[in-house]
């Protein structure tokens, strides 16, 4: 975790680092949306889209995904996310 700086005070590469951190430690989207309220202070629009592997086809995608440096949940669901910095639209 990078430290107790709001959302106000992160810059636009610090707000992706600890967004990133956020979902990959959560289990759900509304967890996700609830930290990132909560320990972030942000109050905008989060567009966040998740998929669970249920079948051989989307659990070799995720080990993709994951060789790639995307974002896997801890209930094992695939994640994109985006949301608005300060200077520009943030995705992850």
């Amino acid at each position: 975790m990078l430290s107790k700086k709001t959302f106000l005070e992160m810059t636009d590469d610090e707000i992706k680092i600890a967004v990133r951190g956020i979902i990959t430690s959560s289990s759900s989207e509304d967890e996700v949306h609830q930290r990132i309220k909560d320990e972030l202070g942000y109050s905008g629009r989060i567009s966040l889209t998740t998929t669970i592997p249920d079948n051989e086809k989307l659990r070799q995608e995720r080990s993709l995904v994951v060789s790639i440096g995307g974002m896997v949940m801890k209930n094992g669901a695939m994640a994109m996310a985006m949301l608005w910095g300060h200077e520009k639209a943030i995705s992850l």
